[in-house]
């Protein structure tokens, strides 16, 4: 497979790709049963009566042409209500498409490109402080869990998120992550 971006750029000169691929870019409907999920419904069933009733209480006649923007306050309430009902699925499966991974003999590399910016995450193999395989038609391969200082932040942790070759990079970085370890108890 291969990758829209210029690695010579990236890469050390003695550093190789072993592989790469794109996240599946489907929308996960399974995503959508949380509470996140409820809770937008509610927020926008809300911003909905809103605007409803507050249209019905300003249209009658003679009601000045400002009372008319007074349910438009309730907008972003809506918009904020349809984006946790559902829009964070779409917004997910728009990521994941513009999403390209690379694993090398020394790093793991995850690209994105957004609406507004680029970015190139870069996870040294020495630097990895888990592995974890979560395997199916479309895997995900989790390689770094980041810690925090707050017991209260939540941070997803890194990895390659639904590729279709799982088991692969997963048996890939096990070799990398033994060969790091010989080369490291070598080196004591």
């Amino acid at each position: 497979m291969t990758v829209d971006l210029a690695w010579d750029n990236f890469l050390e000169p003695d550093e190789e790709i072993l592989w790469s691929g794109k996240p599946g870019g489907q929308i996960i409907f399974s995503d959508a049963l949380s509470f996140l999920t409820i809770f937008g419904i509610a927020i926008s069933f809300f911003s909905l009566t809103w605007m409803g009733g507050t249209l019905v209480a300003v249209a009658r006649p003679g009601a000045p042409i400002l009372a008319y923007l007074f349910p438009l306050f309730a907008l972003p309430f809506l918009l904020f209500g349809l984006q946790m009902a559902g829009g964070h699925i779409l917004i997910d499966a728009y990521r994941r498409r513009r999403t390209w991974y690379t694993l090398t003999s020394k790093n793991a590399y995850i690209a994105t490109s957004g609406l507004w910016k680029k970015s190139l995450d870069i996870y040294p193999v020495e630097e990895m402080n888990v592995l974890r395989i979560e395997p199916g038609a479309l895997g995900t391969v989790i390689f770094k869990e980041h810690r925090s200082r707050k017991r209260t932040a939540i941070k997803r942790p890194s990895g390659f998120y639904q590729i279709s070759d799982a088991l692969l990079v997963f048996n890939l970085l096990r070799e990398l992550r033994g060969k790091k370890a010989q080369n490291a108890t070598k080196a004591d």
